[in-house]
């Protein structure tokens, strides 16, 4: 029985890792955006305390949905670098560019809040994808993906690969997005609590870290 169990374990925590399809995939350097636009289904998911939100609620902004999973380690390191954007968003008082993380995960709110607090994610909100609705509506395939929708809530970018959000020449297409004018943003301004290159100075989560939070619960 216990062999069995061990098995089961094992063969659940390969599942999960190969979930996390693109974790040694190169890292984009700019935003690739299609011709062929859409308009984005109707979906709808919650926050960690269960408040419920429209993807409508957010038309007239910016919209980055990125959906992440916390057994995929990479997918934490782009939420590092997603939360540095935001936080010099914050700064430039950019209002209308909206970053969107939504969980995958089968775990408890409280835990995924553990996530961000272990790995200093101080400026994102958490959202989830209860039944994994989100996922299936979208036909997002695992984690990392991001999609990213314009203010009409219309389609003009998807991949499942990882981006450098807080890379400078980004930001400027984002902000390009808005219609607003654009500023050469400096790679120095961006490194407020994390390199701008989280591989070369360590920055990245380790896979012990999240297997201790894991075996935690």
């Amino acid at each position: 029985m216990k062999r069995f169990f061990i098995f089961l374990l094992t063969a659940f925590l390969s599942a999960e890792a190969a979930f996390c399809e693109t974790e040694q995939k190169a890292i984009m350097q700019e935003l690739v955006f299609s011709k062929a636009v859409r308009k984005i289904p109707k979906i709808n998911f919650v926050d960690e305390v269960e408040n419920n939100y429209d993807i409508k609620d957010f038309e007239g902004q910016i919209v980055i949905l990125y959906s992440w999973a916390s057994w995929c380690v990479e997918c934490i390191n782009e939420l590092k670098r997603l939360d540095t954007l935001k936080s010099k968003l914050l700064y430039e008082n950019v209002a209308d560019i909206e970053i969107i993380p939504i969980s995958i995960d089968f775990k408890q709110p409280e835990f995924l809040h553990s996530v961000y607090k272990n790995t200093g994610i101080a400026n994102l909100g958490l959202f989830i994808d209860q039944n994994k609705k989100v996922m299936k509506t979208l036909e997002i395939s695992g984690a990392p993906y991001t999609i990213i929708l314009d203010k009409n809530l219309m389609e003009i970018m998807r991949t499942n690969q990882h981006i450098k959000w807080d890379k400078a020449n980004i930001i400027d297409q984002l902000i390009k997005l808005r219609g607003g004018p654009v500023k050469k943003y400096q790679s120095d301004a961006l490194q407020l609590e994390h390199s701008e290159d989280l591989q070369k100075e360590g920055d990245n989560v380790d896979n012990s870290d999240i297997q201790r939070m894991l075996n935690s619960k």
